[in-house]
């Protein structure tokens, strides 16, 4: 059966987005969005959203910690070595597109 990677989500920005350049000098913007369950409990969901090129000069330029959001992308895995030596994996959510749902509030 083929598979089917997209991602939909839905929440708030815990700090102001990260920008920097790669290694290749393309523009990348980490974002931390906290989400919850539809449940209505306290408990709070913690994704790092990572945006390239455009979206993430945008995201830099207009993203601002507390602002409610909306993400469509694609999960992403990745491999690497912590401070003791052991392989990890961490998974990320790589931003196809972002809506801001706030409004104007910000200015």
């Amino acid at each position: 059966m083929p598979g089917y990677n997209h991602v939909v989500l839905v929440g708030n920005l815990i700090k102001d987005p990260i920008f920097f350049l790669s290694e290749k000098n393309v523009p990348v913007c980490k974002l931390i969005v906290a989400t919850n369950d539809r449940a209505g409990t306290d408990h709070a969901y913690f994704a790092t959203v990572v945006a390239s090129h455009k979206l993430a000069e945008l995201l830099e330029k207009y993203a601002k910690r507390g602002m409610a959001i909306l993400v469509e992308g694609t999960l992403r895995g990745a491999n690497y070595i912590d401070n003791y030596g052991k392989t990890q994996t961490k998974t990320q959510i790589h931003a196809k597109s972002v809506q801001f749902l706030d409004g104007n509030k910000n200015g």
